[in-house]
C-alpha cells in the first residue's frame, strides 16, 4: 500500500474515555481473530493490486464520513451560541431547525452504516474461501460455526450492534419528537427510541470497532503475520 493504515485511521488517543475503554476491550479480541484465522488456514495472503487500491479508497471514505460526523457533533456540543451560528449560516440555503436536526441524523446514519460495513468488508477481505458478498450476520455465523475463528467471533459478538446496523441499512429509522426511532421490521415493531446523544454513543462504539480493527491489521502486518 502507498499509505500506512495508521495514517488513515488517526490517533486513538484523541478518543473519549468510553471509546478508549471499548478500544481496550476490543483490541485483544481482534488480535485473536486474525491469529485464529491464520492458525486455521483461513487468512488470505494473496491480494491483487486492484483489491488493495479499492480497500484504500473505501478506508479514505470512512475517514471522510467520520470527519464530517465529528464536525457536525462539535457544532452541537460546543455551545448554544455555536449551534445558533450554524443554523443562521445554513438558513439562506433553505435549512430550518427541523431540517438541521435531520441533517445531523442523516450524516450519523451514513457514517454508522459505512463504519459497520467497513468492519464486514475488512473481515471478508482478510478471510479465505468465503463468498465476498456475505451479509454481516451470515459472515459471523460462518466464521463461528466453521473452523474459521469460532472462539474469537463468540467473544466479538457482544460488541457488534447488528440490530442498529440492520435498522439503519434497511431504512427502518425515523425521527419523532426529537427522538430517533429504530424499527425491527416492515411491520414497524419498535426496536428502540433514542435521543441524539444515545444514538451517538451507539454509533460511535461501532466506529471504534472498525478503527480498532484497521489498527490491529496494521500492527499484525508490522509483526509479519500479514502481508
Amino acid at each position: 500500500m502507498t499509505k500506512k493504515w495508521d495514517e488513515l485511521v488517526g490517533n486513538p488517543e484523541v478518543m473519549g474515555e468510553m471509546e478508549k475503554k471499548r478500544w481496550d476491550e476490543l483490541e485483544p479480541i481482534l488480535r485473536e481473530l486474525l491469529t485464529e484465522l491464520r492458525k486455521n488456514g483461513k487468512l488470505e495472503t494473496v491480494y491483487l493490486p486492484v483489491e488493495i487500491e479499492g480497500l484504500r479508497v473505501i478506508v479514505q471514505t470512512l475517514k471522510d464520513c467520520s470527519s464530517n460526523y465529528n464536525l457536525l457533533l462539535h457544532v452541537s456540543d460546543n455551545s448554544k451560541d455555536n449551534y445558533k451560528a450554524f443554523l443562521k449560516a445554513i438558513q439562506p440555503f433553505g435549512f430550518d431547525e427541523r431540517l438541521a436536526f435531520h441533517l445531523f441524523i442523516e450524516v450519523a446514519i451514513v457514517a454508522t452504516v459505512v463504519t459497520c460495513e467497513m468492519f464486514r468488508t475488512l473481515l471478508l477481505f482478510h478471510s479465505k474461501g468465503l463468498d465476498p458478498q456475505l451479509s454481516f450476520g451470515s459472515l459471523l455465523k460462518r466464521l463461528e460455526k466453521s473452523d474459521g475463528a469460532p472462539s474469537a467471533v463468540a467473544k466479538l459478538r457482544p460488541y457488534v450492534d447488528l440490530q442498529l446496523r440492520n435498522a439503519l441499512a434497511h431504512g427502518l429509522v425515523g425521527a419523532e419528537a426529537k427522538k430517533i426511532v429504530l424499527y425491527k421490521n416492515s411491520k414497524f415493531e419498535v426496536l428502540d427510541k433514542l435521543d441524539l446523544p444515545e444514538f451517538t454513543i451507539r454509533s460511535k462504539l461501532q466506529n471504534v470497532l472498525a478503527h480498532c480493527f484497521i489498527t490491529v491489521i496494521n500492527a499484525k502486518k508490522r509483526e509479519g503475520l500479514l502481508i
